[in-house]
């Protein structure tokens, strides 16, 4: 990951990050938002949107049950550290506690047998990458994903 503002460049300048007016970058680190979206709905979906789409493409649901143990992903937005032990029981064999974003504590705790014993993970999601972002700013306007 490249720093955005005020990052000390290869020729000695500095970046200006978001407060640029124009940026140079290569095709390879460029999105394409949908003429379908506009510039101010698109702008959160590529910070939290892409944060909690991530997840999603490496733990796509397998069921769709919402009794304890049957849980084949479970979303944390809470940074803090909270009991962990009640969540990774609802989770199924093989299932995710997927944290979004870091935690402000240096370390966190969980329960290692209630992961260990039913092969679940515990993971965090910082960030989406070009493609991810790319595929969530294409689902989101897909007219079957929408209620």
């Amino acid at each position: 990951m490249s720093a955005r503002m005020a990052a000390l460049v290869k020729d000695g300048t500095r970046t200006q990050g978001g407060y640029s007016t124009h940026v140079v970058v290569t095709e390879d680190f460029v999105v394409r938002v949908p003429e379908e979206l506009g510039l101010d709905e698109a702008a959160p979906l590529l910070c939290g949107g892409a944060t909690t789409y991530s997840p999603r493409t490496r733990w796509a649901p397998r069921s769709t049950s919402c009794r304890a143990g049957t849980f084949d992903g479970l979303l944390n937005p809470v940074s803090g550290n909270l009991g962990r032990g009640a969540y990774m029981n609802l989770l199924a064999l093989n299932g995710a506690f997927v944290a979004l974003g870091a935690s402000s504590e240096p370390e966190i705790s969980f329960p290692m047998f209630a992961v260990a014993a039913n092969r679940r993970v515990l993971t965090h999601s910082l960030i989406a990458g070009v493609r991810e972002s790319q595929e969530m700013l294409d689902f989101v306007i897909d007219p079957s994903t929408l209620a």
